[in-house]
């Protein structure tokens, strides 16, 4: 719980992600976590995307990385969660 705390703190130094919906925080939080948060900052198109407010993009582009290829379903999941803006099980 400690180690999901600093990655939100890093993450909330970022105005991009502080105007983000609880559920898409929870998914970049999610794989910042995951990645680590370097790991995370290489994302930049991703994180371009989701500056911009082009969600369904953000989300194809999570698809398209190692990650994605390496986590599988949960990568699924969390992108339709960054396009559809709500919590899938």
């Amino acid at each position: 719980e400690q180690d999901i705390i600093k990655v939100q703190n890093v993450l909330e130094e970022h105005w991009w992600y502080n105007q983000l919906s609880q559920v898409r925080k929870d998914v970049v939080t999610d794989m910042a976590f995951n990645l680590g948060v370097a790991g995370f900052f290489k994302f930049k198109r991703t994180i371009g995307s989701i500056s911009r407010g082009e969600y369904g993009k953000a989300a194809a582009e999570m698809l398209e990385s190692k990650w994605a290829r390496q986590v599988g379903s949960r990568a699924r999941r969390l992108a339709e969660m960054m396009r559809k803006d709500t919590y899938i099980d």
